[in-house]
């Protein structure tokens, strides 16, 4: 005989329970470490942030002296007429420059880097008009929610499950699989995965 788990023997009673109005949930506070080469790069990046942000997560900058991702806002370097931003990697550490002569808007420049940050996928070169996707939107909502629906499909799957597994190591901030946020994909997050996509096998 097959026993049912108690959540589901539980699911009627909880369908004929009087219907309360839920209590407001306070969205996620997410501090994102970077560091900023002036003040203006760091307006931008507080202004992209916020739009980033949602009903469920509220990001806010965090400066770091000394961190691994650096922005700055121009170069003694000249920039590519075409290029909205670029990004040199020197060992650990990265910076993204961005052209303040760009043919696109500055705003639109700095709200892909941002997203970049977070661990979304954006095209190395913007269309005009460029803004995040519902999917992205909700992508960046599951990462950061320790959702182990990692796509952003709504659903948990096998999928997922490989991009765990192709970031399992993989030290950052917004690797997709970290669910826990301490930076790092490890076993704690295959923990957190699994209880959200239990494997049963037949007996």
């Amino acid at each position: 005989m097959k026993l049912l788990p108690a959540a589901l023997l539980a699911l009627p009673l909880a369908l004929a329970a009087p219907a309360s109005t839920p209590a407001p949930v306070a969205p996620k506070q997410v501090s994102v470490p970077v560091t900023s080469a002036s003040s203006q790069a760091t307006a931008a990046l507080r202004a992209a942030l916020k739009s980033l942000s949602s009903k469920q997560l509220l990001f806010t900058l965090q400066l770091e002296p000394n961190g691994n991702r650096r922005f700055q806002l121009g170069s003694q370097v000249p920039f590519n007429p075409d290029e909205g931003s670029r990004t040199l990697v020197q060992g650990p550490l990265e910076t993204v420059q961005v052209n303040p002569e760009s043919p696109l808007p500055l705003q639109e420049v700095w709200l892909a880097e941002t997203a970049r940050l977070l661990g979304a996928s954006v095209p190395q070169i913007l269309p005009p008009n460029f803004q995040l996707s519902k999917r992205e939107t909700r992508q960046l909502g599951a990462h950061f929610s320790q959702s182990a629906d990692l796509t952003g499909s709504g659903k948990v799957s096998l999928v997922d499950l490989a991009i765990l597994a192709s970031n399992y190591g993989k030290r950052g901030f917004g690797i997709p699989g970290d669910l826990s946020g301490a930076g790092v994909v490890n076993a704690k997050d295959v923990s957190l995965f699994a209880q959200q996509f239990p494997l049963i096998w037949p007996k």
